[in-house]
């Protein structure tokens, strides 16, 4: 890692590539900046977070329906199927799985 004075960056990436290709001439120089990498973690930080985001939404609508069935006439009251409670379950897992990472 190496730090430059500011308006000096590309002198400074000239000399140390010169100094590589004296002290290993078999090896390119390859060099990246340190606001590139932040700015690709913040990028996949933000995308987990609109994951979470929508696991978020997908919850509370589903239970918001799941909640609200019984206050609906009798006749309009869908049945839960087995497979209806699978997925809300498999939402809070994801949601689980989501906050732990």
């Amino acid at each position: 890692m190496v730090r430059t004075e500011p308006g000096k960056t590309k002198e400074a990436l000239t000399n140390l590539g010169k100094l590589c290709k004296e002290l290993n001439p078999q090896f390119p120089f390859a060099y990246k900046f340190l606001d590139e990498e932040y700015q690709k973690l913040y990028k996949s930080e933000q995308i987990v977070s609109t994951f979470y985001g929508f696991c978020l939404l997908g919850i509370f609508i589903r239970a918001l329906d799941y909640w609200a069935s019984p206050c609906l006439p009798l006749s309009n009251v869908p049945v839960k199927s087995e497979f209806e409670k699978y997925w809300a379950r498999a939402w809070v897992r994801c949601l689980i799985y989501c906050r732990k990472s």
